[in-house]
């Protein structure tokens, strides 16, 4: 998202898509449309941690490209989406 509010969440939800949800009013871009439309299983960015990714000056876009290749289910249908 393009807002710095989403963030973190209490451990209240029962699937991981109530938790999905749970951003679905916050999560945006710079145009101000929501576009959260999936999401994946949780990922353990511990196995980023040889590449030194919390302290690194360079680019992590390695991650983001991880999170592109894994599966995602989706929030929405198509119908909802329009």
């Amino acid at each position: 998202s393009n807002f710095s509010g989403c963030r973190y969440r209490e451990p209240v939800y029962r699937t991981l898509r109530e938790l999905a949800m749970s951003y679905f009013n916050i999560y945006f871009n710079l145009r101000g449309e929501r576009t959260l439309r999936c999401y994946s299983q949780p990922v353990d960015l511990s196995r980023f941690d040889d590449r030194h990714w919390m302290t690194s000056e360079r680019s992590i876009w390695f991650i983001a490209e991880y999170l592109c290749t894994i599966p995602h289910t989706p929030l929405l249908t198509p119908a909802q989406s329009r």
